[in-house]
């Protein structure tokens, strides 16, 4: 086993390596929902960001945070960024008494702080100005609060009231934290039905009732969000590829202590989350984050067990368990990797300007937001287009309707494209009168088309354009014989 002199600077080597992991991260181009949290509530009143509770692109506290952090510095990158980042720090901190408490071992402590160190998810949402690392790092104090209470420590005390706080701030951050607090004071409750556990139990439950209540209406219309597990698809999504693409092969090693009873308050930590999505609807990859800590605490025990059984051999074991974390690292953190708006819109202005280039529906605002001379490039790429450039879809072209939802009129024509790693469609464009069933791009400068068919959809609808050419419109759709191209319109045939 690990000696108690090489424990804590390992742990820190540790810790430090993955605070480097998620600095590389933490000075890239802002993403939608950060532009939408920052444009709609850390700019807004207060009131607004514990009203607005509708739409997932508000975690209260953190835009609370954000908001405050606009008193303090200009906005950038680290004035919005540096709350998620440091609970990210956190979050590593934690994960020694959370894993010495379960493993009772060195060795799987630091097994299970190496896994959250290089965790892709872990690492995304601790430079992103989102609720996700601030959500795990309040969840995980919670729990270092009821392992003290579970103790039977002194200071009973603070420790439940540390812990009421700790899960109401959670629950202020994002609402399905009470899906992670459910199964925890569950166990805790097996042991402490005292005063303070009582008082834990009661502070937190009665805050989480009158939250909840308070705002029944604004969270039932946010499960629209939300999908239904009513295919087997769905379910193959949520229960296999879901925790696969969140832990990897962690949960091999998880799989070592599943007998033992004091692995079974983790499993039940682990899937009471998934299975809840039965009761309403399951959420994105990131809503399960949390996960990962009972999953990566059941490692640690498996590889304790290893330990003791294979002793020195064990060792191989555990040089398996970094190349596989290192291999999940590198697999899933491709597969998540966030597009960076600054390093696409310069491979974006190398392309001639002969060529219309499109981002998908609603892409168009990050885009636009991180890099405001767009609209113009794009207003010179309409003046002798003789192609289309589809961005970051290769199934057709993207653009929004007329309800403002994000379309696809699928087509199998034109030619792949990959501009670093971006992938995207190349068209060609033809100046001729369009026969039905024609797939046609029409560049409107000054709104003379006052009625289009409901398939039609507007391309780059978020571009702000100059004030002279504010009324520039770019519509595709599949022409109809009934319509009328207006005087004016010019319109291109996308050749099929």
């Amino acid at each position: 086993m690990i000696a108690k002199k090489y424990f804590y600077p390992a742990a820190a080597i540790l810790i430090v390596v993955g605070g480097i992991l998620r600095f590389s991260d933490l000075f890239t181009a802002f993403q939608y929902d950060e532009l939408w949290t920052w444009q709609f509530y850390a700019n807004g009143s207060c009131a607004k960001i514990f009203q607005d509770l509708a739409t997932p692109n508000n975690h209260p506290l953190n835009s609370l945070l954000m908001k405050w952090s606009l008193f303090l510095a200009e906005p950038s990158a680290l004035t919005f960024r540096w709350s998620a980042y440091l609970a990210g720090l956190g979050c590593m901190a934690l994960m020694i008494p959370l894993a010495m408490f379960f493993t009772r071992s060195r060795a799987g402590t630091l097994a299970a702080l190496f896994l959250l160190a290089v965790n892709p998810w872990a690492i995304l949402y601790s430079a992103q100005a989102r609720g996700y690392s601030l959500q795990l790092f309040l969840l995980m104090l919670t729990a270092v609060c009821c392992i003290r209470l579970w103790q039977n420590t002194k200071n009973g005390l603070l420790w439940s009231i540390t812990g009421a706080v700790s899960a109401i701030c959670a629950v202020l951050t994002i609402s399905s934290s009470i899906l992670f607090l459910v199964p925890l004071f569950a166990v805790l409750f097996l042991k402490r039905r005292d005063r303070y556990g009582w008082l834990l139990y009661g502070v937190t439950g009665g805050f989480c009732l009158f939250w909840y209540l308070l705002n029944f209406a604004q969270f039932r219309a946010g499960q629209q969000f939300g999908v239904d597990l009513n295919t087997p698809e769905a379910l193959v999504e949520h229960f296999c590829k879901t925790p696969w693409s969140l832990c990897g092969t962690a949960l091999l090693f998880a799989l070592v202590p599943v007998k033992k009873r004091s692995s079974w308050g983790l499993w039940f930590c682990l899937f009471f989350p998934l299975l809840s999505a039965f009761a309403s609807k399951a959420g994105g990859t990131r809503v399960y984050l949390p996960c990962i800590i009972p999953c990566f605490l059941l490692a640690g025990m498996g590889v304790t067990l290893l330990f003791q059984k294979f002793h020195r051999k064990a060792l191989c074991l555990l040089l398996l368990l970094l190349a596989l974390g290192a291999w999940h690292f590198q697999a899933e953190y491709s597969n998540i990797r966030l597009i960076d708006w600054w390093e696409l819109y310069g491979l974006h202005k190398k392309i001639p300007l002969n060529t219309v280039i499109v981002y998908p529906g609603n892409y168009g605002y990050p885009a636009q937001m991180n890099n405001p001379s767009i609209g113009e490039d794009f207003l010179n790429r309409l003046i002798l287009p003789e192609k289309l450039l589809m961005l970051l879809d290769e199934n057709g072209i993207n653009g929004v309707g007329a309800d403002f939802g994000e379309y696809c009129i699928k087509t199998a024509a034109g030619c792949s494209v990959v501009l670093d790693g971006y992938r995207g469609k190349l068209y060609d464009l033809k100046a001729k009168t369009p026969a039905p069933g024609e797939l046609v791009l029409l560049i409107d400068e000054n709104k003379n088309i006052t009625a289009l068919p409901e398939s039609a959809l507007l391309l780059n609808q978020h571009f702000r354009f100059p004030d002279e050419k504010r009324n520039t419109r770019c519509v595709v759709f599949r022409f109809e014989k009934e319509f009328r191209i207006p005087d004016g319109v010019r319109c291109f045939v996308i050749a099929e």
